[in-house]
């Protein structure tokens, strides 16, 4: 005969699986997670002036391409 489980171990095992599951993703996509960071850093330290200059669009725009990279690698989307 089954014995009954008790609802805190099941909801423990979920949380543990689950919890697993978020390291795995966040390892999988350190590199995505750390262009955004620089796209971030890059947008606050333009607009420090209220002013984006040509320079910083550029600046910009290479990191937005950095994150596009990383996203494609991650996902395995390269050609």
């Amino acid at each position: 005969m089954i014995e009954s489980i008790s609802l805190e171990i099941v909801l423990g095992a979920i949380i543990a699986f689950l919890g697993s599951a978020i390291a795995v993703v966040s390892i999988k996509h350190k590199g995505v997670l750390k262009e955004i960071r620089e796209l971030a850093e890059v947008v606050q330290n333009s607009y420090k002036d209220k002013k984006i200059t040509k320079d910083e669009q550029k600046e910009i725009l290479d990191e937005v391409v950095d994150v596009a990279h990383a996203i494609a690698s991650s996902w395995s989307l390269k050609k």
